[in-house]
């Protein structure tokens, strides 16, 4: 199957932009290389100029796996195109897809993490509704029990005292947690969550302070921030709301750099040095997330709901005999 030569004559009729060039000779010099992980993502920036038949040739080669018609195509496409003055410099091509290869690796990492951490706050919003008020009785037994026994034997004092703490601590704690446990409802039908999904993904790629221009790093922090709260709360219109905000040129993108070569390509490697930084921290933190005792008991419960009710078991005979304890203990009158 050979690609169509008319098709590709029809040069003359398309506009082909700065960018377009741009995009065009990063995917011949990757078809090049033979970086075929990077020839496709290189390629999918094509997807908006896909109505012009030369570029859906191109896109129908690479589909085909007809790399060497492909590259020919651009080739062709970039030399009757020539009447462009403007030289592109094949490193910034390469630069360029590096970049746009690895800002989609950590967007798709923070979304992993915020969905982790999202489902870790599910597991333990139902681990407190469902045993909380066990663990609040059971230890205010242990702390009775402890302080009847300190009566007579002194060396108990320690242990009733942290066993108070322990009962305070948890009183505490468990008002803070009804707060944050009310946020993991969402409330939301599978078509709003898949939305938010992908809004918080485009979102992520906006305005994400290793993405964005210098200059703008401390408001996209901020904005950032919101938007992972946002997501965490189940808010599809706040985020909605955020996303529309970064989609009006709140912050400008590394390719919205200088045109001078060697400063953009200064500016990318700087740019890159940064994501793969970036990218380091957000796997350590999903491995930590995965390797804490919370994480792995819950994947080794699948179904949440009996494992509570077995816990809920436990405590409830560990509370039965507690009291039982206490009430022999008060008609003996210690």
């Amino acid at each position: 199957m050979h690609f169509d030569v008319a098709k590709i004559n029809a040069i003359h009729l398309m506009n082909l932009t700065s960018a377009l060039i741009n995009r065009l000779t990063a995917l011949k010099s990757l078809l090049d290389l033979g970086d075929m992980e990077l020839v496709s993502v290189a390629a999918s920036r094509l997807n908006e100029h896909q109505q012009e038949p030369a570029i859906s040739e191109i896109q129908a080669a690479l589909g085909d796996h007809r790399y060497a018609d492909a590259a020919r195509m651009i080739d062709k496409l970039l030399s009757d195109g020539t009447r462009l003055a403007q030289w592109i410099d094949p490193e910034i091509a390469l630069l360029e897809a590096e970049y746009e290869l690895l800002s989609t690796e950590l967007t798709d990492l923070e979304v992993e993490q915020a969905e982790l951490g999202h489902l870790l706050t599910c597991y333990q919003a139902a681990f407190h509704e469902s045993l909380g008020d066990r663990l609040a009785r059971l230890l205010k037994l242990r702390m009775r029990k402890l302080l009847r026994e300190s009566k007579s034997k002194p060396e108990k004092k320690s242990s009733y005292e942290q066993a108070k703490k322990d009962f305070e601590d948890f009183e505490r704690e468990q008002e803070t947690r009804r707060e944050k446990d009310a946020r993991t409802a969402w409330n939301l039908s599978e078509a709003e969550q898949k939305e938010l999904k992908r809004l918080f993904r485009q979102g992520s790629k906006l305005c994400h302070p290793d993405l964005v221009a210098a200059q703008h790093k401390e408001p996209a922090s901020r904005m950032f921030m919101e938007l992972r709260k946002a997501y965490d709360d189940g808010d599809l219109l706040h985020v909605r709301h955020l996303v529309e905000r970064c989609e009006a040129g709140l912050f400008d993108s590394i390719q919205s750099d200088s045109n001078q070569s060697e400063r953009k390509k200064q500016r990318l490697r700087a740019q890159i040095a940064g994501i793969r930084e970036a990218l380091d921290r957000v796997r350590q933190d999903i491995q930590t997330i995965q390797e804490s005792n919370t994480y792995q008991l819950m994947t080794q419960q699948p179904d949440w709901e009996e494992f509570f009710a077995q816990q809920a078991e436990l405590l409830d005979q560990e509370i039965e005999l507690l009291s039982t304890e206490l009430e022999r203990d008060h008609e003996d009158g210690i």
